[in-house]
């Protein structure tokens, strides 16, 4: 990472809005106040008999069931986008070339979400060790022994990540064109297809998280279901990000 976009981060973790964002990676030992009023979206009971790192991946994608994470996130980068340019503040970037700015300001995000993750890995780690394994009953291993879980595995977290970046990248293309209103709700609004189509015939085939379903169901292997899955992700990354960069260069600051 440059030091311009260095410095782009450290601007984002100044904002009490990422401050919030990643408040919501340390979700996870909130299972103790879930077990204890019984709310189901705390409860963590089929975490049972997974390994540490199953356990984290499970986490992530819960992470955005909840919505919260996307909402916010989406929030910040109305902000970085949407208003800076609606307030003249692009204009602190005019020595700058545009590509690079723009680049900056990605680099940037992505950076504050491998900040959210580590954060989260930090939460899973506590809360799978100390309820987890205890309470409910796993094992305590870090990666799972069997071929089929570990495939599994690899395809879940892959795909987790994927749409999380690409969630990012649809929230900055909505932003450079529409206000933080409705990007907030194009954004959720992604996010909730994207959730549902795994189970939905006429839409699995094109969002990377469904593939783990049909790799469990048995319908594709391994190597196809990581192979679409990954290009998927390429696929999405090429065409919002080249579509987000040609709208910024053009901006007038």
């Amino acid at each position: 990472m440059t030091t311009f976009n260095q410095v782009l981060l450290k601007n984002n973790l100044m904002k009490w809005e990422v401050w919030l964002y990643l408040a919501f990676a340390l979700y996870p030992p909130l299972v103790f106040i879930g077990q204890l009023f019984q709310v189901n979206f705390m409860q963590l009971d089929n975490l049972a008999n997974v390994t540490l790192l199953e356990a984290y991946s499970r986490l992530l994608v819960g992470a955005n069931q909840m919505l919260a994470p996307v909402i916010i996130i989406s929030y910040v980068i109305a902000t970085i986008f949407y208003v800076e340019i609606n307030n003249g503040l692009l204009f602190l970037f005019k020595d700058i070339n545009r590509k690079k700015v723009f680049t900056g300001k990605v680099t940037a995000l992505l950076g504050v979400y491998g900040v959210y993750m580590l954060i989260l890995a930090m939460a899973t780690i506590i809360t799978y060790y100390f309820y987890i394994v205890p309470t409910i009953g796993s094992s305590g291993a870090l990666i799972p022994t069997g071929a089929s879980a570990w495939s599994y595995l690899i395809i879940e977290l892959i795909a987790a990540i994927a749409i999380d970046i690409i969630i990012i990248l649809v929230a900055i293309n909505l932003s450079l064109y529409f206000s933080p209103g409705i990007t907030i709700m194009g954004t959720v609004f992604f996010s909730l297809l994207a959730e549902l189509a795994a189970k939905l015939d006429t839409l699995r085939y094109i969002f990377p998280n469904s593939y783990k379903t049909l790799f469990y169901s048995g319908q594709i292997t391994f190597t196809t279901a990581i192979s679409i899955v990954i290009g998927l992700f390429v696929l999405y990354t090429i065409i919002l990000y080249m579509n987000a960069k040609s709208r910024f260069v053009k901006i007038e600051y």
